[in-house]
């Protein structure tokens, strides 16, 4: 009979106050979640003078919630906790610096005469951009089996020299302007001829 009155009056006060918060609720999205939770009291409220009733010398320990850390030290969890943060720097730095490298890449595809570029960038402890290595293929520089074209000139300066000066010159304004590296951080060799 005791058991059947602390569930009466649990389920009383949970309907009282259950009542009263619907009733400062506005219609909306968070009734369903207070009806849920509400829910959750109630059965609450009847299964645990229940369970006491029918298993009167049996304990229902919560051993997740109890959980200490005796079997750990503090040295092993801060170092656990260390390692594990060094990992994902540096995953995030090989992500960035990959990232940075294609970009890189497809700005510099964007000047005219380039095929392909291909970046190697390197990046100081901070994430900063140190130096850029690009290897450029332009398209004046396609592959012939090693044929080179005939001079004509001789001592006049190439049309091709003078391509590659404006590609290197082009590439390299636009990656100091975008990158905040320095003219001198930036390496183009070109690929070809």
């Amino acid at each position: 009979m005791e058991v059947l009155a602390e569930i009466v009056r649990n389920l009383l006060v949970i309907i009282i106050i259950s009542s009263f918060l619907e009733m400062l609720l506005p219609e909306g999205n968070t009734r369903p979640f207070v009806r849920f939770a509400v829910g959750m009291f109630v059965l609450i409220a009847i299964l645990t003078p229940s369970l006491h009733y029918l298993y009167d010398n049996v304990s229902f320990p919560l051993s997740a919630w109890d959980d200490s850390l005796q079997g750990y030290e503090s040295e092993y969890i801060d170092h656990t906790g260390t390692r594990i943060q060094e990992q994902i720097k540096g995953q995030s730095d090989s992500l960035l610096q990959k990232k940075l490298e294609e970009q890189v890449s497809a700005v510099a595809l964007l000047v005219p005469g380039v095929e392909d570029v291909q970046a190697e960038l390197t990046l100081d402890q901070n994430g900063n951009p140190r130096r850029l290595d690009l290897i450029v293929q332009s398209s004046g520089s396609s592959a012939t089996d090693g044929i080179r074209p005939v001079e004509v000139l001789a001592g006049a300066e190439t049309e091709n020299g003078r391509n590659k000066a404006e590609i290197t010159s082009k590439m390299t304004k636009i990656i100091t302007s975008l990158y905040g590296l320095e003219a001198g951080d930036i390496e183009i060799v070109f690929e070809g001829g």
